[in-house]
């Protein structure tokens, strides 16, 4: 594929994931289904994967090579966006706009630009000869949610691709190409690493609560304790920061781990709580050890 049809099909792309993508509340049908007929213009073997729940989100999988073949690789990118609300654009977000050879829209430089880029990538001949010739394929998957800030949608296209949600998994392969670019010093610029992500909720519970014959227990004091910890891990991660390579590409250049408000107990507020809970939202660095996570998970142990 020449540099003029490369752009000409990358506008095409672009353009039709811009209007048609994923608005925060909302389904992707609109996404799938226009996408879906555009990539088999392009000969992709395509196949719609439907939420068990909600039948207006979908994940569309584009394969390259064998569609029957073994998945040996998985790029993901996804079809929503999020809001424009309070943003100044002088220009539509939500339709492709052309300004001296520099595409303006929303997700350009974010979701659809990871999308247009794996999917032209797949148009390749010998990558597609090559794959058909040795029985394999790549698989490029368009996922939903992903933007996502209810518990109950957030991620979701992805947990459908591993088969969380009571389907059978889409991804086999195990290896995988996930992320976006990023934007540095006003650069876009591809991401050559990612933050790990461990999140936890826990609940903390305390058999002798409020006034009894044995030593009475607080397990929301006790679940201040825990918390102190895990502030104290904090502050040894951030040290550790120094010694990895893509700390810099990152605003936030170190581990982080950051607690959110937690629930005590409902009701009658007189009597010391049984039970306190919270989420822990741990995200490390790429050179960050296992045994760092693995720390934290110890303290609850």
């Amino acid at each position: 594929m020449n540099q003029k049809n490369n752009v000409a099909i990358g506008r095409e792309l672009m353009s039709s994931m811009i209007a048609h993508h994923q608005k925060p509340g909302e389904g992707n049908e609109a996404f799938t289904q226009v996408m879906d007929s555009l990539l088999q213009k392009y000969h992709f073997a395509t196949s719609l994967h439907v939420d068990p729940q909600y039948d207006n989100r979908s994940v569309l999988q584009v394969d390259i090579g064998n569609p029957d073949a073994q998945q040996i690789l998985v790029a993901t990118s996804h079809s929503d966006v999020v809001g424009t609300e309070g943003q100044a654009w002088d220009t539509d977000p939500h339709q492709l706009v052309e300004r001296y050879g520099i595409w303006y829209g929303r997700g350009t430089c974010d979701t659809h630009g990871t999308g247009v880029a794996m999917l032209l990538a797949g148009m390749d001949e010998v990558l597609r000869s090559q794959l058909i010739a040795a029985n394999k394929k790549i698989s490029i998957l368009l996922t939903y949610d992903e933007e996502a800030t209810d518990k109950e949608f957030s991620m979701r296209g992805a947990r459908l691709a591993i088969g969380d949600l009571g389907n059978d998994r889409i991804v086999q392969a195990n290896d995988f190409v996930i992320g976006e670019p990023t934007e540095i010093n006003g650069v876009i610029t591809p991401m050559r690493a990612c933050k790990g992500r461990f999140l936890a909720h826990f609940t903390v519970l305390a058999p002798n609560a409020g006034h009894a014959s044995q030593s009475p227990q607080n397990a929301l004091m006790a679940a201040s304790r825990v918390i102190t910890k895990l502030d104290e891990l904090q502050a040894t991660l951030k040290q550790t920061a120094g010694s990895d390579p893509d700390a810099d590409i990152y605003t936030i250049n170190c581990s982080t781990t950051e607690v959110t408000a937690g629930k005590v107990k409902e009701g009658d507020f007189s009597s010391v709580p049984g039970k306190a809970s919270f989420t822990l939202d741990m995200r490390t660095m790429p050179s960050e050890q296992q045994q760092r996570v693995q720390q934290v998970k110890s303290i609850f142990d």
